[in-house]
């Protein structure tokens, strides 16, 4: 009578170890695929998000270009450059051949402006 209560009680103890033993296994695998989802959401979101963000950008770039009141650079005479940074003078947007020209025009953009036509559509020789 011992020995057989001692094998049920036996019997019970490792099944229920094995039952615990799985349980925190089972929750890990929970837990794992709920980061891995939140992951995959995070990811996507970011995804979207880079969409958006180059979507405007794209839209603000060619509405700039659009909004560019000169052809040619004020300073030097050459084409604008489209991807060089523009500065806002009197309501107008104006573009420049490169960087360093929007340092010479800041300093005196009335004698710049002067170089182009009345449009900005052609640069006069000085």
């Amino acid at each position: 009578m011992i020995k057989s209560f001692l094998t049920k009680t036996l019997a019970i103890s490792v099944i229920l170890m094995l039952s615990f033993s799985v349980l925190p296994a089972q929750e890990k695998q929970e837990v794992k695929d709920k980061v891995e989802k939140k992951t995959e959401m995070k990811m996507d979101d970011h995804k979207d998000h880079q969409k958006v963000e180059k979507e405007s950008k794209a839209k603000n770039d060619k509405d700039s270009e659009a909004k560019i009141w000169n052809a040619y650079c004020p300073v030097m005479g050459d084409e604008v450059d489209a991807e060089v940074k523009r500065v806002e003078y009197k309501g107008k947007t104006i573009g420049f051949c490169c960087a360093g020209c929007i340092k010479k025009f800041n300093k005196a953009p009335e004698k710049y402006l002067k170089n182009l036509s009345p449009d900005g559509k052609t640069f006069k020789k000085k």
